[in-house]
């Protein structure tokens, strides 16, 4: 990728990781609280008491659901050439990947905007039926975002090596383990007890589930490439060539290697540290896998502009 591009694939990559990880947090967390936590807890009230999930996990993985979609949306906008003209995709509305995904964007930011708000705020005044209400269209919008992440790249015919469905699913996994990694690693901010540790090891365990279907997904692309006339380029850059060091190790050290081997540690030693590093492993590794997706594929100079028209 030439230099220009390398500055605009960084953007998409940015908005692609930031959109997919603020989708992928808010789902873990409201699942988390709307099935989990209140087969634990019956009673609604026990969600907004400190000791309590809604308190110690889910809530802050809506605020940081609500800082990583409003920063990834900067960072599309950044890449149009006329970002002032982006409110078109709203005015206008067509049955397309892009329109479907902005206004999802945009519902999804709205969801966690108002669960981080009642949060942070702690309002008791609002019925727990609203919040249960955000929580749950907030989670269909979740994984409307995750998937559209991945077919917006998916859609844009110009690029063989995107045009599988694969592309879309190492996505949406790749959101999900991006999405748990930051509900850990907002719980070691916080005083919690032994009882959200054992929560935050479930969790855990799970993103492992999703981090071998991962590496299932990221294998069989590979695969796939390497034998396409048009995709083996792609491939081939990404195994021994331009982006072979961010693939290896960026992507397949640090989001498919390391996360099970400090799984392994935190269910042994259950320490804050080691937990931490399992959330910065999977979170760059999350980063790298876009970023070598994007890198290997797009063409020199180009931009995620004319998709909308500008």
């Amino acid at each position: 990728m030439r230099e220009a591009g390398i500055a605009l694939g960084l953007l998409i990559v940015c908005y692609l990781f930031l959109g997919g990880a603020g989708a992928g947090v808010f789902a873990v967390s409201a699942a988390v609280d709307l099935f989990w936590h209140r087969r634990r807890h019956p009673d609604p009230d026990m969600r907004s008491r400190p000791d309590g999930l809604f308190y110690g996990i889910t809530g802050p993985g809506f605020v940081l659901s609500l800082v990583a979609l409003v920063v990834g949306t900067v960072c599309l906008l950044a890449d149009l050439e006329r970002p002032d003209l982006a409110h078109l995709v709203f005015l206008h509305p067509t049955f397309t990947v892009v329109s479907i995904g902005a206004y999802s964007l945009a519902l999804l930011t709205a969801c966690a905007g108002f669960l981080a708000l009642n949060w942070g705020l702690d309002l008791p005044q609002i019925p727990r039926a609203f919040v249960r209400a955000a929580e749950a269209a907030g989670l269909v919008l979740a994984i409307a975002v995750m998937v559209y992440t991945g077919l917006l790249l998916q859609s844009l015919k110009a690029v063989d090596f995107w045009e599988t469905p694969l592309v879309t699913a190492l996505f949406v996994l790749s959101s999900l383990a991006t999405g748990g990694a930051l509900l850990v690693g907002a719980t070691l901010f916080l005083d919690m007890g032994h009882s959200l540790y054992r929560t935050l090891g479930k969790l855990s365990r799970l993103g492992m589930v999703v981090t071998f279907i991962e590496a299932a997904c990221a294998v069989a692309l590979l695969l796939g490439a390497a034998v396409g006339e048009d995709t083996s380029a792609s491939a081939q850059a990404l195994l021994t060539g331009e982006y072979a060091v961010p693939f290896w190790i960026g992507f397949v050290l640090c989001g498919l290697v390391l996360p099970p081997l400090m799984e392994l540690l935190v269910l042994g030693h259950g320490h804050p540290a080691i937990a931490a590093g399992l959330a910065g492993s999977v979170l760059v590794g999350g980063f790298y896998l876009r970023f070598c997706i994007v890198g290997a594929g797009i063409q020199p100079g180009s931009t995620l502009a004319h998709v909308f028209g500008t």
